[in-house]
């Protein structure tokens, strides 16, 4: 008998992380744990942060990107 996997949240936030925002997607997608989701909130990054998380297509992201930077701690919520 197989064991469901729980549903795991990832839950990260992004301002101006174009250098690193591929490195983290990529290393959550890499996981063997398939039942997750990853949750990115952008703060209006003004760099390509907001392009490259687009170019995933995989239904466990799922990305929004703030109309005007709030700062660190309201993009959290």
């Amino acid at each position: 008998m197989q064991v469901e996997q729980p549903l795991f949240t990832v839950a990260t936030i992004t301002y101006n992380s174009g250098k690193w925002v591929r490195q983290t997607i990529e290393s959550i997608l890499a996981s063997t744990y398939e039942n997750f989701e990853l949750i990115i909130s952008d703060d209006c990054s003004t760099d390509d942060t907001w392009e490259i998380i687009q170019q995933y297509n995989d239904p466990r992201i799922r990305a929004w990107r703030n109309e005007s930077n709030m700062g660190e701690y309201p993009n959290r919520n």
